[in-house]
């Protein structure tokens, strides 16, 4: 799949993505998943897209592995990571859905999950920013530990700007890890 610009310069090689989100009358079963998944924290839900992504999923790692192949370099461990939630919008709404999501497909995978990023600092809510200022804020709020050499495919419940996943890979990548792949 084709990785964003800014996405490609954090260091993500992959992005996978089970359906556009947007405002579009044809997008409306997508959004009002996502926007399911944002207020419920069912697993059969999550299960479902994890499901979906799957496939998707595997395309990316075979498409990883014959790059490490022809760089003539071992295949780094595979971790599944996520972008955490505030804890206050976890406390609120009762579930952080990126972790559901990433703990869904660690079930249909086989991948483990490692909890290698970490908020440090607060943000403002996203929703009604503009992408440069989604970007601005998001800048600094994480930091990774314990990724150094691993392949880590980076969930998130939706990616609108990409401003989540830049940051994230590029904490990621700071902390060593060998590969970033995104997955939302």
């Amino acid at each position: 799949q084709c990785v964003p610009p800014a996405m490609k310069r954090a260091g993500i090689t992959e992005y996978v993505k089970l359906v556009p989100y947007g405002e579009e009358k044809e997008l409306a079963v997508p959004r009002r998943l996502v926007l399911f998944m944002k207020d419920h924290a069912r697993r059969d839900v999550f299960s479902f897209v994890a499901k979906e992504l799957k496939p998707c999923v595997a395309d990316a790692l075979r498409r990883s592995a014959a790059r490490f192949q022809r760089d003539g370099q071992a295949l780094p461990d595979t971790v599944i990571a996520y972008l955490p939630r505030q804890k206050r919008t976890v406390r609120m709404v009762g579930h952080d859905q990126a972790k559901e999501l990433a703990r869904a497909l660690s079930a249909v995978t086989g991948i483990p999950i490692a909890g290698l990023l970490s908020r440090v600092r607060r943000t403002d809510t996203q929703k009604g920013l503009s992408a440069a200022e989604r970007m601005k804020n998001l800048s600094g709020a994480f930091a990774a530990e314990g990724a150094a050499g691993l392949r880590a495919l980076l969930v998130d419940d939706v990616v609108t700007t990409g401003a989540g996943m830049v940051h994230g890979a590029k904490a990621l990548m700071r902390a060593g890890a060998a590969e970033v792949l995104a997955v939302s």
